[in-house]
């Protein structure tokens, strides 16, 4: 049985006291769930890329799970590379405007985006031709979400949207769109301040109240301005603050179980990621009504959802090391057992065929929880351990044990793990 090392207490919002705010320059473009911290990725740059030896090459990291882009953002701000693969294709919606420069052109463009978007009450047929009327049958699936008056006047806007964008690529229209989206699920029947897409009778109660306010459309258009306005700050501050940053390439709507690493040009300094934690969120199913209103198919978004892990399945195949044997022992429910042995496979799996890309004294990061599985505790850390030291002969660089100060959960939840984890983990190994 292998031995594991014993965990660092640490305090990653401690250790990198210059980011004081989580959510600050454009960390907080839109809500993503389960996102990690930057003062974790700035910690793994400051201490394992930025400091290494590198003479006039190019420094480059990768995070294969690139959810909301945290790792891009750090690592372009410090000057240092980075490629994101995530399979969410809404993010790249949030890509295109968190590593975006802020121009007057687009300040412009958006000004009259906006008006023909709201002022504009051309028939739809006029803007949308065929476009148009296959977006409207796809919106169907929103019905559950939205009273009727509300539906009808949000199918006008996106049809504008698209009708007169569709061609279009701009920072502008990408900003009305997160901004579009936004309020398009907060005057909706969906709790818009929780991750989960699903709806209570105390929002339900609240849009009723809303809907009988005096002209709501146009108090919807003015929160509308003042998310963009909210967006466009937190560009300029990008902007002013870091002119010149590190491009960020980035790839959405990739598979990174069966995607060729050989593809990144480059040789990795770094992989940075934090992938799912086992069970715990249904990423496309949080973004659904984002998608549908972008012109995604529900058909498109199941398919993308069999990729998602632990949900696809890994045909029988599972990783053969001891920490997860004494696990499978332990949970009896063949559906649980099958998740995670899908799981362990494709996260060890994908990491290991990244990890090819790494060079020689590269680091592989990897920040993660340890979740429960029928009231088991899964610390993940020590299967990614076992698998990278016992297997693949990486070295033991150091495993962290950050606590958790704040969170938002459920209350009342129905969870194996109620009160949430405890601690997060940082282990950090390097390739021999």
């Amino acid at each position: 049985m292998i031995s594991f090392p014993n965990p660092k207490p640490i305090a990653f919002r401690q250790e990198i006291p210059e980011i004081n705010d989580t959510g600050y320059l454009t960390h907080s473009v839109f809500f993503h769930p389960a996102k990690f911290i930057p003062q974790v990725v700035r910690f793994c740059l400051k201490n394992y890329v930025c400091n290494t030896s590198k003479g006039s090459r190019v420094t480059v990291v990768l995070d294969p799970y690139a959810g909301s882009g945290t790792t891009g953002l750090e690592a372009s701000i410090v000057g240092v590379e980075s490629y994101l693969i995530e399979l969410n294709p809404f993010c790249s919606y949030i890509y295109d405007v968190k590593f975006a420069n802020l121009t007057n052109n687009e300040l412009d463009k958006f000004k009259k985006y906006i008006g023909l978007i709201f002022d504009s009450r051309t028939n739809e047929e006029q803007i949308g031709n065929s476009q148009t009327v296959s977006l409207l049958e796809g919106w169907k699936d929103l019905t559950y979400w939205y009273p009727e008056q509300l539906f009808d006047f949000w199918c006008g806007i996106w049809s504008r949207f698209h009708g007169y964008l569709e061609e279009d690529n701009s920072l502008a229209k990408k900003i009305l769109a997160l901004s579009l989206l936004k309020v398009s699920k907060k005057y909706s029947f969906a709790e818009h301040n929780m991750p989960k897409l699903f709806t209570s009778r105390r929002k339900r109660k609240w849009l009723e109240n809303a809907l009988n306010a005096l002209f709501v459309e146009e108090i919807i258009r003015c929160e509308v301005e003042i998310e963009a306005e909210k967006l466009w700050y937190q560009l300029y501050q990008l902007t002013k603050d870091f002119p010149r940053r590190a491009p960020v390439y980035y790839y959405t709507g990739l598979d990174s179980a069966s995607l060729d690493f050989d593809s990144i040009p480059v040789e990795l300094d770094a992989i940075i990621t934090s992938p799912p934690y086992l069970q715990a969120q249904e990423y496309l199913r949080t973004f659904k009504m984002e998608l549908i209103w972008l012109g995604y198919s529900s058909d498109k978004i199941k398919s993308l959802q069999k990729l998602e892990i632990p949900f696809r399945p890994s045909d029988g195949k599972r990783i053969e090391i001891s920490y997860l044997e004494s696990l499978r022992s332990l949970i009896t429910d063949r559906k649980l057992l099958t998740m995670f042995d899908s799981y362990f496979w494709y996260v060890l799996k994908t990491l290991e065929s990244a990890s090819k890309k790494l060079r020689t004294g590269g680091k592989l990061c990897v920040f993660i929880g340890s979740p429960k599985m029928q009231g088991i505790e899964v610390e993940i850390w020590k299967a990614i351990y076992e698998y990278f030291v016992g297997k693949l002969d990486f070295k033991m660089v150091e495993i962290f044990d950050d606590k958790i100060v704040r969170r938002k959960l459920f209350s009342n939840r129905n969870n194996p793990n109620p009160e949430g984890m405890k601690s997060e983990f940082m282990i950090v190994l390097e390739k021999r």
